[in-house]
């Protein structure tokens, strides 16, 4: 579904990655992992097109989508979930989500059946639809994050960080959504997150990531028991 070849991308004059390469089947959800500063939230941003690569071409369902814009990649069915999760602080729930559902060339009886049905996936939400996004607690700006990708009905998400500042409890429940979405929704998923484990029980494959490169791959479970691995990308006991 989503391969990348090679991939060079710039901050400036600053080489963030060297030749990344990596792929992702269809409905697969694969994790994305490494210290802080690799490159791993560059490779969704130059995914998406916010930073679009120097060398090295990216492909989506057999198509060359090098530095397509934004826009186009969300209508090519991509969903992206930054870090910050940027929900519009002064829109309500259901604008953030209107916004979303814009995004494609729908009805607007299909728009309505699908924000029904994100309702009946994300309760809390719909209990706070008339509520801006600068109100909410962070597990519920999450799941708008989330929601608002998911309502766009895309093949891939790039999920950067989902749980991060969360409390345990909502940190699990991050866990179930993500689960969901691959089980049931059937959508392909490309996850960085810090919480090694987490990520590596949700995730079919694994990449690590160090210092702009793809040094490991590999089975997920595989790379879970492999603590020397573990500890010398990961700096985990």
């Amino acid at each position: 579904m989503l391969r990348l070849e090679a991939v060079h991308s710039y901050y400036d004059k600053s080489h963030i990655l060297q030749g990344v390469s990596l792929e992702i089947g269809e409905g697969e959800t694969i994790s994305l992992l490494g210290r802080n500063g690799v490159g791993k939230s560059t490779t969704m941003r130059t995914i998406m097109g916010l930073n679009p690569p120097r060398r090295g071409r990216i492909f989506f369902e057999e198509q060359d989508v090098t530095g397509v814009p934004p826009y186009r990649m969300a209508t090519l069915g991509i969903g992206y979930v930054p870090e910050n999760r940027q929900v519009f602080p002064r829109l309500s729930v259901m604008q953030n989500l209107r916004i979303g559902l814009d995004l494609r060339n729908l009805s607007e009886g299909e728009k309505q059946a699908n924000l029904d049905a994100v309702y009946e996936s994300f309760p809390r939400l719909k209990e706070r639809a008339d509520q801006v996004g600068s109100t909410l607690s962070g597990g519920e700006q999450q799941m708008l994050a989330l929601a608002r990708a998911i309502v766009t009905q895309p093949k891939l998400i790039l999920l950067d960080e989902p749980t991060e500042g969360l409390m345990p409890a909502m940190v699990n429940e991050i866990e179930q959504i993500i689960r969901w979405m691959s089980e049931d929704l059937k959508i392909a998923i490309l996850l960085v997150e810090q919480d090694y484990r987490l990520a590596l029980r949700a995730s079919a494959r694994s990449y690590i990531m160090a210092k702009g490169r793809i040094v490991h791959s590999g089975g997920s479970a595989e790379v879970l028991a492999d603590s020397e691995t573990l500890h010398e990308h990961l700096g985990v006991a």
